[in-house]
């Protein structure tokens, strides 16, 4: 009677079961609720999109779906105006044809610049930007920041130079005293006329000017001009009385 009683048991079981005893039917998923601020279309969306937090909030510059259909539909369009950068093996042709796409020259006479160049500087910086294919535009770019970092460093050696000549001047004015240093120059004046063919005002502005040994070697070189029988005076004229030439001593290193 052990197995009726067990038969017996396991027919009520499956009576109080219908299912047969298999496993309960899946529930069913929990619905997503959407933040207020997301669009309302994206209540449409697959559970997956909604649980996107990236597309969510992507979703949240467009207010209406024709927006998002404009929105896709520009960016495809751009798309197909995109010229793809050639890879490491690509071909002589398609390198060709991405240059021609972005508008590099065929030639580097071809660029052109905004800004002033001397010819030299144009014609390397022309084959510069060819040989890098640059376009225009970055061509024009790079133009225009050499331009302004070399005269950037004119101005700088400029006023280098300035300072240097009126701490030469200054030396000098202390040297030979206010009242001389005048006449002194007139002197220094008289031997760069001779020898450089310039005159007082351009040595104190120029290179010449920054170096105290030149200033002083011509100081010397015009006073012998003038103490000399050979060379005018400062009156202009010859003065007999005066000692003959003697050698000149070019300023000491020391």
């Amino acid at each position: 009677m052990d197995w009726f009683n067990r038969l017996f048991s396991m027919l009520m079981l499956a009576e109080d079961d219908p299912g047969g005893g298999g496993d309960p039917p899946p529930a069913e998923p929990e619905e997503i609720t959407l933040p207020d601020d997301v669009p309302k279309y994206m209540a449409q969306s697959s559970r997956e999109q909604k649980t996107n937090k990236e597309l969510l909030q992507w979703s949240k510059q467009y207010e209406k779906l024709p927006d998002v259909l404009t929105a896709a539909y520009e960016a495809q369009t751009k798309l197909k105006n995109i010229v793809p950068v050639p890879g490491e093996k690509a071909t002589d042709e398609e390198l060709s044809a991405y240059m021609r796409a972005i508008g590099v020259p065929e030639k580097p006479e071809g660029y052109e610049f905004e800004a002033e160049l001397a010819d030299e500087d144009k014609t390397e910086l022309q084959k510069l930007a060819h040989a890098n294919g640059l376009t225009p535009s970055q061509a024009k770019a790079v133009a225009t920041a050499y331009t302004n970092v070399k005269e950037g460093a004119k101005i700088n050696a400029e006023e280098a130079l300035a300072k240097k000549n009126m701490e030469v001047a200054s030396h000098f004015k202390k040297e030979w005293g206010e009242a001389d240093y005048g006449p002194n120059m007139e002197l220094v004046g008289r031997a760069a006329r001779s020898y450089f063919a310039v005159d007082e005002k351009s040595v104190l502005n120029g290179e010449l000017g920054s170096d105290p040994k030149i200033i002083e070697g011509l100081y010397r070189i015009g006073k012998d001009m003038v103490d000399t029988p050979l060379g005018p005076s400062r009156s202009g004229k010859l003065d007999p009385k005066k000692e003959t030439p003697k050698t000149f001593e070019y300023p000491s290193e020391k």
